[in-house]
């Protein structure tokens, strides 16, 4: 005769197939968090990458700044000793000192005067070119690690052209020129004929030279806007950083949760499947 299962014994089932099933929710929870956590990590790694890219360009910009400040500031240190030279030499009212006896003989004082102050004034277009090609190539660099680098300017043209913007320099300051014409002292230092310069004209051309200098110091001021802007968002990655840190211990927390809830529930499930075969065993026994 087929014996009917017993109330208690449905109940057991019950309880059974629920904590199987509890065990096997608790199992898909801690995939769903690993998945999450896998999520985080990268966001996080990613996120420190930036960081560390962004902290090597402020590191950069910071370098280079204070380079070219040493330099600009070593060059501005002698900038008219050459053009005072020349000035003395050509003073009428010490022509007859003997300025020669202090110099090899056979030295032209008056040309070498000129041809140093034509030298410092070459040497101001080359510093302030240089500044430009090493600003652009850094300006690259911050458009690959940081797009919206782009977007901080206006016009869409980074600064670092100014630095080359001679002309821009010259205009804007004409009114210390004597000669106001810009190609005819860029025309001048093509070669080194210069005969047709004036006194006035190798004031020009010194004052030409401090001007670009003093416009590199200029740019300066923006170089370190700039940084700032840099080390804004690394205070922001830091911020995204530490909330991810927080997420990722959360999450980490809740997996190790399901993990225990997991493994109690399977043990629950065993631990009653065995009550349940001792209740059927004493049932059969009766």
């Amino acid at each position: 005769m087929r014996r009917k299962i017993d109330n208690r014994s449905v109940i057991l089932i019950i309880l059974i197939a629920s904590f199987t099933l509890l065990s096997y929710v608790f199992d898909q929870l801690v995939i769903r968090n690993e998945d999450k956590l896998r999520t985080q990590d990268i966001k996080y790694q990613n996120l420190f990458t930036e960081r560390k890219s962004l902290e090597s360009l402020s590191t950069q910009i910071m370098n280079y700044s204070s380079d070219i400040y040493m330099q600009s500031t070593d060059k501005l240190e002698h900038r008219n000793i050459w053009l005072k030279q020349y000035m003395l030499l050509n003073n009428q009212n010490l022509k007859n000192n003997n300025f020669k006896e202090n110099f090899i003989d056979g030295n032209d004082l008056s040309f070498f005067s000129k041809k140093k102050i034509i030298e410092y004034f070459r040497d101001c277009l080359k510093m302030s070119g240089l500044a430009e090609l090493e600003l652009s190539n850094m300006f690259m660099y911050y458009q690959r690690i940081l797009p919206e680098f782009e977007n901080w300017y206006s016009d869409g043209t980074h600064y670092s052209n100014n630095y080359t913007n001679w002309k821009m320099v010259f205009n804007n300051n004409l009114n210390i020129f004597n000669t106001k014409d810009y190609d005819y002292y860029m025309k001048a230092t093509e070669n080194d004929n210069f005969d047709s310069f004036t006194l006035k004209n190798w004031i020009d051309l010194t004052n030409f030279g401090n001007l670009i200098l003093k416009n590199i110091f200029d740019i300066q001021y923006k170089i370190t806007d700039d940084n700032i802007k840099v080390l804004k968002k690394i205070s922001e990655i830091e911020i995204q950083m530490n909330d991810i840190l927080t997420e990722i211990k959360k999450t980490s927390a809740f997996k190790n949760y399901y993990i225990l809830s997991s493994i109690f529930s399977q043990i629950l499930s065993l631990l009653i499947l065995l009550i349940l075969f001792r209740h059927l065993l004493l049932n059969i026994k009766k």
